[in-house]
């Protein structure tokens, strides 16, 4: 699978992109991208196999995995209030796996130099609800609502080379 320079896979916020290969590598120098969502690239080899050398999840220099933050805004309401959900970061997961029905990994992960991964989560300014001095009544104030930053997994059996840059802001 070859996600080349230039080229992006974007989807709806919450989503999950997933890259998968049974025999050979992933090679990805473009841009996958989901906001608050989940990216898992796989290797999925078949049992009984050897060692291979051209199995990698390989991202380039130009490339960018971000399922960072964002807000699901709800239409303003007619007294101006704005209110949604703030997302959290997503995950991005790098796994070789050799076969379905066995534990061992096979291949390798590389992160060139300039490659990016982003989990970080975000902040919005929204109107929420709080009880007036009284304890009676209910006002809404604008309030910075900010999410938690996701999560990176990586498994590979015969190494892994993380020069590229990993971000993670709360």
């Amino acid at each position: 699978v070859k996600v080349e320079t230039g080229s992006s896979i974007i989807a709806d916020k919450g989503s999950t992109i997933g890259l998968k290969v049974t025999a050979g590598s992933i090679f990805v120098d473009g841009a996958v991208e989901t906001a608050g969502g989940n990216i898992n690239l796989n290797i999925d080899t078949l049992t009984g196999l050897e060692y291979d050398a051209s199995q990698a999840i390989w991202l380039g220099q130009h490339a960018l995995l971000s399922v960072k933050g964002d807000t699901r805004l709800n239409p303003v309401d007619v007294l101006g209030r704005r209110t949604g959900t703030v997302l959290d970061g997503g995950n991005i997961t790098f796994n070789s796996n050799l076969g379905a029905s066995d534990n061992r990994t096979r291949g390798y992960v590389i992160l060139e130099k300039g490659s990016m991964l982003d989990v970080s989560g975000t902040h919005a300014l929204l109107d929420i609800q709080q009880a007036d001095a009284t304890g009676f009544g209910k006002n809404y104030v604008a309030t910075d609502v900010a999410s938690n930053a996701g999560s990176v997994s990586i498994i590979a059996a015969e190494g892994i080379v993380l020069d590229g840059n990993i971000q993670g802001f709360a």
